[in-house]
């Protein structure tokens, strides 16, 4: 399943990437956030957040694309294997950010159920936060 979400941010393209290669520290709603690593064009990053009260935990690493994209894999957690890309794309002197989630579920019959679920009542609702905690950032 793939989750689409965007945002027009007003600042520049710059700002708004740099602001982006943090994450996962901008995001206000995450219960733990941190970079083990960020050199090159590698990041490295673990986080803890809560659906329903229910505290997940993931590891993940991202691979970026200086100005124009950053590709993140989510590598331990419950969601492991799931990708998502950033694209940033400037607009005169602001920077529409797209966020494509993909999710792949392996649960024989109830999979694809449980990606529909997961996608537009989890992914897509987390997607619209992080992109409005860039924003906010962003906008300061």
């Amino acid at each position: 399943m793939v989750v689409n979400e965007e945002i027009l941010i007003n600042a520049e393209l710059e700002k708004v990437y740099k602001i982006a290669e943090t994450y996962p520290l901008f995001v206000s709603f995450y219960k733990e956030k941190k970079i083990s690593s960020n050199r090159n064009n590698k990041i490295f990053l673990s986080i803890c957040s809560s659906i329903f009260g229910i505290p997940f935990r993931w590891e993940g690493e991202g691979t970026k694309g200086p100005y124009n994209l950053i590709e993140y894999k989510q590598t331990k957690g419950l969601l492991k294997g799931m990708s998502s890309v950033w694209y940033f794309t400037k607009i005169d002197n602001r920077t529409k950010v797209k966020i494509k989630n993909e999710i792949k579920i392996r649960l024989f019959f109830f999979g694809g159920l449980v990606e529909w679920i997961i996608g537009i009542f989890i992914i897509k609702h987390m997607l619209k936060k992080i992109l409005f905690s860039l924003k906010e950032i962003a906008e300061k």
